[in-house]
């Protein structure tokens, strides 16, 4: 019995001694986890920074550079540089967006100034006592006429433009008007004023001088006469 006791004893005893270096090797596998745990979060928190440091510099900082140019376009400072259109990825595609943006606004506010210009003039050419009149070079018909030259000609500007001399006047008169267009061909341009006297439909022998010239030329498309009329019916140096 003591034999088989002491045999006992030794396959517990054995059996202890693996389960304690079982346990120590476990032991030793947790103290290694741990140490990969600690690095691969401490790894984690470096490739967070290193992300939001590309991310603000890749993606916030134009994306604000980019804000701040359509900010100045907005208050129309439409010289200033737009950044990082060159680039190919989504940022360079906003950035060359509100650069194309900006080469329209340009444009359109020259095209704004033109049009406030255009207004300006029209007023001016629509309020002065001289008769304006404007005829296309080629046709010889009516593209425009004042309110001075409505009431001069005696009739509305619906009436007179489209239509020629030959199709408003008398004969006479219209060979007259004619023949004072072709002499502005010849000479380019009469600032002088040409006194002559013409047989109107409605308001009957009017005296007018009439200063005309020549805008564009006949290798425009543009090619128009200009007369600026002054009615002298009455007054007693109309040939002055």
């Amino acid at each position: 019995m003591r034999r088989r006791l002491n045999a006992d004893l030794e396959t517990l005893a054995r059996i202890y001694n693996e389960r304690a270096t079982d346990a120590a090797e476990l032991g030793d596998q947790g103290r290694y986890a741990s140490w990969y745990l600690l690095v691969l979060g401490f790894g984690a928190m470096v490739f967070a920074s290193l992300n939001v440091l590309v991310v603000k510099t890749s993606v916030v900082g134009p994306l604000a550079e980019i804000t701040q140019a359509t900010d100045r376009i907005a208050n129309g400072n439409l010289d200033c540089e737009i950044p990082h259109y060159s680039r190919t990825d989504e940022i360079g595609r906003l950035a060359l967006a509100v650069a194309v943006h900006e080469d329209i606004t340009g444009p359109r506010q020259h095209q704004r100034i033109l049009e406030r210009t255009e207004q300006f003039l029209v007023t001016v050419v629509e309020n002065i006592p001289e008769g304006i009149v404007v005829k296309d070079a080629r046709s010889l018909r009516y593209v425009f006429v004042n309110k001075a030259a409505e009431e001069m000609i005696g009739m509305s500007r619906a009436e007179i433009m489209g239509k020629t001399a030959r199709e408003l006047f008398p004969v006479e008169a219209a060979e007259l008007i004619e023949r004072r267009d072709r002499e502005l061909m010849e000479r380019k341009q009469q600032t002088e004023a040409i006194v002559d006297i013409v047989d109107n439909p409605v308001r009957g022998r009017r005296t007018i001088a009439v200063r005309r010239l020549q805008v564009g030329g006949p290798d425009r498309e543009s090619h128009l006469f200009v007369s600026m009329v002054q009615d002298r019916t009455g007054q007693p140096d109309v040939a002055s």
